[in-house]
């Protein structure tokens, strides 16, 4: 029995990812009883990819050498889809697919030329020369260096594991010096977004629909960390700063929205945070989603939280501030900058809307004239006010007082200006 065929097909694909088109000469091999395959899969001149092999039906046996020229790497985003939302880039080497039909396995080596984004952290980053292994059931990184959008670097190890190609897990590590490690521009559905710029460590683990990522960073400059300090039941309509005789009401944290995510989107992502922050980092807080007041802070501090794709976002650690603003509506209208001072804390037990507040701060005015008040010769003059704010309490529940303070004015005429204030509250 003699058999010989020859195939061209077209948009050929292996594991989902394209190849080109396949032109493939195959023979039927009467003394082995098998099917030899000699075929090109030809994307362009600079993406070729050469195969030569048997299938072997008697013994439900396959054994293929795949040379790549430039292959696609698209068909690695079969095994990591999970946490890559894509893998492009090309590749040079030689693989071997080989094994019985049901247990298929690879081995071999490809340098890699490429770029993948990781969706839980927002991230991009570029392969370049990277050599990728492959053995039974794993494919390992050896200290291949990755580059972000600025061009800095990181070092992967690990793997990712298979059963004969399904069944899927994967042990990645990333060593980060100076790395972009979170980059989201906005809120989105969730309650914080920024973008760190990490030196430390990130370990991503995962098997099947679950994805949990532990950065152990210290953020560096540039790095920009924010969350939604207001209610989210009415971020759009409550001022956190209330002008008059109002009262605050305080959403249970049962009755806050959770994030929602697509029915398609099946993937549990969780992400564990250390952070150690240091004043090169900074942490804006949204106080007022309607006037768009931020409190803006630097300090120090070591922060964990963790964040479940579809639960929630805690936060635990104490914040220590070192220096920080925060640019205030008043009455919808004027716009009013405070400097916070060294020594407040934000100390943060789980849900970030129940964070202990202890922050001071104040915004100074040159020049106040007191002289129609009539207490005092010193105040023919104008004089220095520094207007004084705490915030106590809770950013889901925030207490603010305010004080003056005259530095250059001596105490017996700063308790009259004080008797002077207090009649005209009474009054």
């Amino acid at each position: 029995l003699q058999a010989n065929a020859d195939l061209v097909v077209n948009q050929f694909k292996f594991e989902h990812g394209r190849m080109g088109v396949l032109d493939a000469h195959v023979r039927w091999n009467t003394e082995e009883e098998q099917i030899d395959i000699q075929a090109i899969a030809d994307d362009g001149k600079d993406a070729m990819t050469y195969i030569n092999g048997y299938v072997s039906p008697a013994n439900n046996y396959i054994d293929l050498g795949i040379e790549a020229a430039g292959t696609h790497i698209e068909f690695m985003h079969s095994f990591t889809k999970s946490f890559f939302s894509k893998v492009e880039g090309h590749s040079n080497g030689a693989v071997r697919l080989y094994g019985p039909l049901d247990k298929i396995n690879l081995t071999g080596e490809l340098v890699v030329n490429g770029r993948t984004h990781v969706k839980p952290t927002g991230c991009t980053y570029e392969l370049r020369n990277d050599t990728i292994r492959m053995t039974p059931n794993e494919v390992t990184f050896v200290n291949c260096p990755i580059y972000d959008i600025h061009d800095r670097q990181g070092i992967v190890t690990g793997g990712i594991h298979h059963i004969n190609l399904p069944r899927l897990s994967y042990d990645l590590f990333i060593n980060a010096q100076n790395l972009l490690a979170y980059d989201f521009p906005d809120f989105g559905n969730d309650t914080f977004y920024g973008t760190v710029y990490g030196t430390g460590d990130v370990a991503i683990h995962g098997h099947g629909n679950e994805v949990v990522i532990d950065l152990n960073i210290t953020p560096q400059a540039n790095s920009v960390f924010v969350y939604n300090a207001a209610d989210p039941d009415a971020v759009s309509t409550q001022e956190f700063i209330h002008w008059g005789i109002t009262e605050n009401s305080k959403v249970p944290a049962s009755e806050k929205p959770k994030t929602t995510m697509p029915a398609e989107e099946r993937t549990d992502i969780r992400i564990n945070f250390l952070i150690n922050c240091t004043p090169e980092a900074t942490l804006r807080l949204l106080m007022d989603s309607h006037t768009n007041d931020y409190i803006t802070l630097n300090g120090n501090g070591v922060l964990r939280a963790n964040w479940f794709n579809k639960g929630g976002f805690n936060m635990f650690g104490t914040y220590r501030v070192t220096s920080g603003t925060y640019n205030v509506t008043i009455q919808n209208v004027i716009k009013k900058n405070f400097t916070f001072q060294e020594g407040g804390t934000i100390v943060f037990g789980g849900d970030p809307y129940e964070a202990a507040l202890n922050l001071q701060a104040q915004h100074t005015v040159n020049g106040v004239s007191f002289s129609d008040l009539n207490v005092g010769r010193s105040f023919s003059n104008t004089v220095r006010v520094n207007c004084l704010m705490n915030i106590t309490g809770q950013p889901s529940q925030p207490i603010v007082e305010f004080d003056l303070d005259m530095p250059n004015v001596n105490a017996d005429e700063k308790q009259m200006i004080r008797s002077y204030i207090n009649s005209r509250d009474e009054s």
